[in-house]
């Protein structure tokens, strides 16, 4: 039986290449500070370097698509959503089943919108590039 642990966030921006990070650890502490900052400031219990890694990136592509283009605010505000509806659902005592169900749910999720908001930032700065004439001299 899997007792959850996830990483307490309190920020946002970036997220990293498609590498696939398991975003609810496993563990028998949970912390359930659900404050949430626009700093990139993480404040973890539980999570190896990996999957902080993978977060804090994911957290500063979402701030920096947000400051690129004021339509992906709402992407950053569903990626802190995410984030600490994990955390509550960590601190839950819910059972194995149950477990088995919820965790992989929410580690898709959260992988999937990462991975999004990294074409999504892609794109952004294609479309800046395109757009900004070259001069020649």
């Amino acid at each position: 039986m899997l007792c959850m642990s996830v990483f307490i966030l309190q920020g946002c921006s970036d997220a990293k290449h498609l590498k696939k990070a398991s975003v609810i650890n496993t563990n028998t502490n949970a912390n359930t500070n659900t404050n949430t900052n626009t700093n990139a400031d993480i404040d973890i219990q539980g999570v190896d370097s990996e999957q902080y890694q993978y977060l804090k990136q994911c957290l500063k592509n979402a701030s920096v698509l947000a400051n690129l283009n004021e339509r992906y605010k709402t992407t950053l505000k569903e990626v802190h959503f995410l984030i600490n509806e994990a955390k509550s659902y960590a601190a839950s005592n819910v059972s194995g089943y149950v477990q088995k169900t919820i965790t992989p749910l929410f580690e898709y999720k959260i992988n999937y919108k990462c991975n999004d908001i990294e074409q999504l930032l892609i794109e952004e700065y294609n479309r800046k590039i395109q757009s900004t004439p070259v001069k020649a001299q």
